[in-house]
């Protein structure tokens, strides 16, 4: 069986490593900036999207997730700082970790973001099927 591989993204390396060392069941590709992520993600397919919220600029987490979500890939936001907007809130709804995080927490919603896309991808294929 093929593992997932999961996009890191933060500007705080330990916060890379950390993760790295909690999702042993995955592949995970570290990525420091939101540019970097998108240059990651020209050229690797990955399966999900981890990213900070505030990196090299405040908006970079979001444009990243924008940009997941344009192209269908699932992103799990997390942040440590300020209280989110509701314009944010919105965005992120649901697919949101507050910093730190306890490593039942991530693969609490890694699971789920990706369960939730399996099953997507499941009813499309049946809906094909049946049409």
């Amino acid at each position: 069986i093929h593992m997932k591989t999961i996009l890191v993204v933060d500007d705080n390396s330990p916060i890379c490593r950390m993760l790295t060392a909690m999702l042993t069941d995955f592949t995970v590709i570290s990525a420091h900036n939101s540019t970097e992520a998108m240059n990651t993600l020209r050229s690797t397919r990955v399966d999900m999207v981890i990213t900070d919220m505030q990196m090299e600029r405040p908006d970079a987490g979001i444009r990243l997730m924008n940009h997941c979500d344009h192209v269908g890939t699932p992103v799990l936001m997390m942040s440590g700082s300020d209280p989110l907007s509701a314009e944010e809130r919105e965005i992120v709804a649901g697919r949101f970790l507050d910093k730190p995080f306890k490593k039942a927490q991530i693969l609490e919603a890694i699971n789920s973001a990706l369960n939730l896309e399996t099953l997507e991808e499941q009813s499309s294929q049946e809906a094909l099927m049946s049409a």
